[in-house]
């Protein structure tokens, strides 16, 4: 009877197997081909792509999956007598390459391109609202007039890009590198810009205001006449940064590093400056009007002509500040370090 049992026992576990064995085999075969399926299919969309400049550049390659493609040197943009580059909208293009590709007015809205290669890419004018850009690299790009409105670009690498008049309005760029990237008159309103590195780009006449740039790198750069209204630059290094002319209209400064930098007639009414570094900053002309300086340092500063009523010096360091009794008399200073040495206007 034992025995019995036990030849029962090894029949079933043999059956077990044997079905588990056929499952097994049977999605094998289904991935196997479905892999091939997709790798041909990619291959027959590269080169389809490859021959798009070629046609009357009609073919739309929406929502086709392009991951880690070799698209580099394409010319994907517009050609003669056409209003519109490739349409690659929704498409899965993670880790593709595109470098030195030209992608004038080329389409990727809402594309799924992390970790892209656009090393030099032409994009100028391109559309990619709400693309997945994340950690992508894009350095020394030609990107005048491009759409990236609402994109997420965290720890995108857009360093020497050349992005004039681009449109940023409302992107994801916390942990970005836009070290000197040209994004003069650039519209970055309501951008995230979390510890992204601008040292050394060119926002002239941009349009930063309602960005968080909390901790953000702006050293040596060059921010002449641009709007930072309502930005948040908490903690933000700005360090000689070119701030003539900018408008900082109830910024949020508290604890920024200002140490250097030219604020020639800018504008900073109400901006809150609560414990930051302004020592030795060019402040000729400025607006001060109501601003909130308490406990700043304000050593070495030039506040020459600049206009300080209303504004809240309490505890703030001025030593060797260059400011006048007039000015000082506008202002609440209780507390305050003033300079040996009051100008009398």
């Amino acid at each position: 009877m034992l025995n019995s049992l036990l030849d029962f026992r090894d029949i079933l576990i043999g059956f077990v197997l044997g079905i588990a064995a056929t499952i097994s085999s049977g999605f094998f075969v289904c991935w196997l081909r479905k892999t091939v399926s997709v790798k041909r299919a990619g291959a027959e969309q590269i080169e389809a792509l490859r021959a798009w400049a070629g046609t009357d550049r009609q073919q739309s390659f929406r929502n086709v999956g392009l991951r880690k493609a070799d698209l580099r040197g394409l010319d994907l943009g517009t050609g003669e007598n056409q209003s519109a580059g490739v349409d690659l909208s929704y498409a899965d293009l993670r880790q593709a390459n595109l470098g030195e590709a030209i992608l004038v007015k080329a389409d990727f809205a809402g594309a799924n391109m992390a970790d892209v290669t656009l090393d030099g890419a032409k994009m100028m004018e391109a559309n990619l609202p709400r693309a997945n850009l994340h950690g992508s690299s894009m350095r020394r790009a030609e990107m005048g007039r491009v759409n990236l409105m609402e994109a997420d670009l965290r720890d995108a690498d857009l360093s020497y890009a050349h992005a004039q008049n681009a449109n940023l309005g409302q992107a994801m760029l916390q942990g970005a590198t836009l070290e000197h990237a040209d994004l003069r008159a650039a519209h970055v309103w309501g951008a995230y810009l979390q510890r992204a590195s601008l040292a050394g780009a060119n926002l002239t006449r941009t349009s930063i205001s309602r960005c968080n740039m909390q901790r953000a790198n702006l050293s040596k750069a060059v921010l002449r006449e641009a709007d930072l209204t309502e930005t948040k630059l908490m903690g933000a290094t700005l360090t000689d940064a070119n701030l003539q002319g900018a408008t900082l209209s109830d910024a949020d400064m508290r604890n920024a590093l200002l140490n250097h930098a030219s604020l020639k007639d800018a504008c900073l009414l109400r901006a809150n400056l609560q414990d930051a570094d302004m020592g030795y900053a060019q402040l000729q002309g400025a607006d001060l009007q109501h601003s909130w300086m308490e406990r700043a340092n304000l050593e070495g500063a030039d506040l020459r002509g600049a206009s300080l009523a209303g504004a809240n010096l309490q505890g703030a360091f001025l030593q060797g500040a260059k400011v006048s009794q007039k000015q000082l008399d506008s202002a609440s200073v209780a507390g305050a370090v003033l300079p040996d040495d009051i100008l009398l206007e």
